[in-house]
Formats: structure tokens, sequence, C-alpha cells
């Protein structure tokens, strides 16, 4: 995730192209990525969802 605590990763070009590499939709995330997924894990629809 784009986040304050991956700046220094990010801004190192090289390192940053290696990671995003490994990242199945070939970008940093940021936090608006997860809204889907906070809303869909606050209703019903997600309760059979146990993280197993």
């Amino acid at each position: 995730m784009a986040t304050n605590n991956t700046e220094q990763l990010r801004s190192d070009e090289s390192r940053s192209a290696e990671i995003v590499g490994r990242i199945p939709v070939a970008h940093w995330g940021v936090p608006e990525d997860m809204l889907g997924l906070v809303v869909f894990l606050a209703f019903a629809a997600s309760d059979y969802v146990d993280g197993g």
C-alpha cells in the first residue's frame, strides 16, 4: 500500500519496480482501493467469509 511507511521503498525506482512486479494489479495500492472491500464486509453478504 502507498502509505508513509512505504514511501522510502516507493521513492527508490528500482526497488519499487521490483515490488510492483510482484503485485497482481501492477501498482501500489492506495487506501481508497479498500473501500469496496470494507463496504462488502460491513454487509450480511459477507457473513460466510471467515478468512480460512
